[in-house]
């Protein structure tokens, strides 16, 4: 989401075809309209905003999964090439934390990947990607949901061609990683993820996925606390 729009590039169409529209959500109007397109069809990417805009990293290009990073922005309508991941892949996760963006974990045809990177697009150097390294998970995951609550990063699900056990935190200032419990385990892909401030604290709401077969499932886990003392 940018500016209230909520932005939807690319993706697989139930035919199997690659797609490369841009489509933008209006939700006080409760309508579409279609943008300037991806400049290649893409799923499976990693999304974030910036700005006035969004990067999209990596993904599935019909053929093989790729190592490009795509700026799109809002004003002007335009796409850039914005560098490279470190490494092809898709399904990663990413997510926008203070100054920086963190792209998480992904498949690259053959294995779940552990990664954590971040770059400060402010401080990219004549548009260049500039990697950072941090602590990897614990576990590798592609298809999973990744959000942010109070400077830490929460990754869940994932179990690609390795099952995994539990749902992970990724705590920013201290640069480690730490173990939660999942209400799912083993094989839990391509979920959505989105943290909702209530009056009593922080929730991950955890929707559908696929686990076997596609899941109906929505899960709550407070990952913050919020105490009221008179």
């Amino acid at each position: 989401a940018v500016d209230g729009l909520i932005f939807v590039p690319g993706g697989l169409t139930t035919s199997g075809a690659l797609s490369n529209a841009l489509e933008i959500y209006n939700a006080r109007l409760d309508a579409w309209a279609q943008a300037s397109p991806l400049p290649q069809p893409l799923c499976s990417y990693a999304l974030a905003p910036w700005g006035e805009g969004f990067y999209v990293f990596g993904g599935w290009d019909g053929q093989e999964y790729v190592d490009t990073v795509w700026y799109y922005d809002v004003a002007s309508d335009s796409w850039r090439q914005a560098g490279k991941l470190t490494a092809p892949r898709g399904f990663a996760a990413a997510a926008t934390l203070g100054e920086r963006i963190y792209v998480v974990g992904g498949y690259d045809g053959a294995r779940e990947l552990k990664l954590c990177e971040s770059f400060a697009p402010a401080k990219a150097q004549g548009g260049e990607i500039l990697w950072q390294q941090h602590a990897e998970m614990s576990e590798g995951r592609a298809g999973h949901g990744l959000a942010v609550v109070n400077g830490s990063l929460y990754a869940c699900g994932g179990g690609w061609a390795e099952p995994f056990t539990v749902n992970e935190r990724y705590d920013a200032a201290l640069e480690a990683w730490s173990a939660f419990a999942s209400p799912i385990t083993g094989e839990w892909r391509t979920l959505g993820l989105s943290a909702v401030e209530e009056a009593t604290g922080t929730f991950l709401y955890a929707m559908g996925g696929w686990s076997g077969d596609y899941r109906d499932v929505v899960y709550a886990y407070q990952a913050f606390y919020r105490v009221y003392i008179p």
